[in-house]
């Protein structure tokens, strides 16, 4: 797997997570 993707994806999951605690 590509760092860079790695690294998109990861950032990604982050954005989510934090989307779905503001709430």
């Amino acid at each position: 797997m590509n760092l860079a993707v790695a690294s998109w994806v990861k950032c990604e999951k982050a954005e989510y997570l934090l989307d779905m605690m503001n709430i």
